[in-house]
C-alpha cells in the first residue's frame, strides 16, 4: 500500500516524466504491433497467387439454402471445382460444414456454365459409352494418347461430358473434339 501511495506521490511531483514514460510504452506497442503485422504479411506473401472463393459460413444439411461469404485462399489449396460465382437459390445437394470451400458438387442445381472456374472455359466432349465420372471429378484429356488438359467435369449428358480447363488449353481441347479423338480419363485431383 505504502508504494501505490510512493508512486502517486512521485507522479505527482513529476508529471512530465511520467507522460514521457507512459509515451514511450505506447510507442513499444505501436512498434510490436506493426512488426507482427508485418510477419503476417510477409507469410502471406509465401503463399503465392491468391484466387477468391466461397466458404460456408454454417452447417448445412441436405436440400437447405447455402449462405456463403468470400475468402482469399491460396491458389495452391482450392479444390479446382470450387464454386467462384454464386448461383441464384443455391441449395446443398449433402452436408456441407461450416468453413468449408463449397465446390460444384456441393451445389444443387448449379448451371454447367457457373460450374467453369474463373479463367477457364468449358468444352463438350463425345463420352465413351459407359462414362462413370461425376460432375465435379477431375480428368486429363487425351488426344491420340498425348495429355491435353486437366481439367475438372462439369457436366455429363448420356453421349456427352463437357469439361472445364485453363483459358489457355482451351484451342487444342478444342481440335480434338472436333476431330472426334478426345479421350476423357478420371485422374487424382491435380490441386493435391
Amino acid at each position: 500500500m505504502q508504494l501505490v501511495t510512493r508512486c502517486r506521490t512521485w507522479a505527482g511531483r513529476h508529471p512530465r516524466t511520467m507522460w514521457a514514460v507512459a509515451v514511450a510504452l505506447a510507442m513499444a506497442a505501436a512498434g510490436a504491433v506493426l512488426a507482427r503485422q508485418h510477419a503476417v504479411e510477409s507469410a502471406r506473401r509465401t503463399w503465392g497467387q491468391t484466387t477468391t472463393v466461397f466458404v460456408a459460413d454454417r452447417t448445412t444439411t441436405a436440400g437447405e439454402p447455402l449462405q456463403a461469404r468470400t475468402v482469399s485462399y491460396p491458389l495452391s489449396v482450392v479444390p479446382p471445382s470450387a464454386v467462384t460465382r454464386w448461383p441464384a437459390d443455391a441449395v446443398a445437394r449433402h452436408t456441407v460444414q461450416a468453413g468449408e470451400v463449397i465446390v460444384i458438387t456441393d451445389v444443387v442445381g448449379a448451371g454447367a456454365a457457373e460450374r467453369v472456374p474463373a479463367g477457364w472455359q468449358a468444352v463438350t466432349v463425345v463420352a465413351p459409352a459407359r462414362f462413370v465420372g461425376a460432375v465435379g471429378d477431375p480428368v486429363t484429356v487425351y488426344a491420340a494418347g498425348v495429355a491435353v488438359s486437366d481439367g475438372v467435369v462439369v457436366q455429363v449428358d448420356q453421349a456427352e461430358v463437357t469439361v472445364a480447363v485453363p483459358t489457355d488449353r482451351v484451342g487444342a481441347l478444342s481440335d480434338a473434339a472436333l476431330a472426334g479423338v478426345a479421350v476423357v480419363a478420371l485422374s487424382g485431383d491435380p490441386g493435391g
